[in-house]
């Protein structure tokens, strides 16, 4: 299976190793341009998403046993509380929360980078 050069600079493929560093200058690139085209704050148009669980959303070979109803308010409240509490209480579901509202200003921002 061939992967492009930016892709293996993220993962090795034969462990699936994340480099962190690496990401995080990724995402912080994309959302400095996100910033430079659409501004500082940039309002969502959806709220809910459908939302799959971790037992599912993994699994390709079955279909999903069930799904439920994410919500975006839902997770920047979270977020938001995580900061105010200085990150005491960080939890490995605050990246799921961030990943959901990346995902958002993804899907809804498109052609934000033209």
């Amino acid at each position: 299976m061939m992967y492009s050069a930016i892709a293996r600079r993220f993962f090795k493929f034969d462990s699936m190793k994340v480099n962190i560093s690496e990401l995080q200058l990724t995402i912080s690139t994309l959302l400095e341009k996100l910033k430079e085209n659409k501004g500082n704050e940039i309002d969502l148009e959806h709220d809910y998403f459908w939302s799959l669980s971790s037992e599912d959303i993994f699994n390709i070979d079955e279909n999903p046993k069930e799904r439920g109803l994410g919500q975006l308010s839902f997770d920047l409240e979270l977020i938001e509380k995580l900061k105010v509490e200085n990150f005491e209480y960080a939890l490995g579901y605050h990246l799921e929360y961030i990943s959901n509202i990346l995902r958002a200003l993804g899907i809804e921002n498109l052609h934000a980078f033209q």
